[in-house]
């Protein structure tokens, strides 16, 4: 039962990982190579509502880990892994929120306006989570070994 568990565990790790990494390289070419700023936050925003998914799903394969005995040094970043997808969940709701607020073009708003600035501390803090996901899903994918 022990290897199935640290199977499950090294696979919650990696799809963390791969998934952080594909994430972040999909949305900066999607801005990098569209013009139309909108389009760009759309295409981005569909992207990370399908790879959060995978995301959400790989939340469950970690607890299901623990639960079977996947214990040890990596299996707490993955349960930290697991703690920053929630947090995820939730800033990612309102990050989307925001957008919708401002009429789903950021750009179209005034520099000093609380819309945007609000979109932006938001949008930092969904990118903040996923490198922290992304960094201690590495770091436990190493320590896997």
């Amino acid at each position: 039962m022990i290897r199935i568990a640290l199977a499950l565990r090294t696979l919650a790790l990696a799809f963390w990982f791969g998934g952080g990494l594909a994430t972040l390289v999909a949305t900066s070419t999607v801005f990098a190579k569209t013009g139309d700023r909108k389009a760009a936050g759309d295409l981005a925003g569909a992207i990370l509502g399908r790879t959060g998914r995978v995301r959400d799903v790989t939340f469950f394969l970690m607890v299901l880990a623990i639960g079977l005995g996947a214990v040890d040094r990596a299996a707490l970043l993955g349960l930290f892994c697991a703690l920053l997808q929630g947090v995820g969940v939730v800033v990612n709701v309102l990050v989307r929120r925001a957008r919708r607020a401002a009429g789903g073009s950021i750009e179209a708003l005034p520099p000093g306006d609380p819309r945007r600035r609000r979109f932006a501390a938001l949008h930092g803090a969904a990118m903040l989570v996923l490198v922290l996901q992304l960094t201690a899903a590495g770091v436990g994918l190493a320590l896997a070994g």
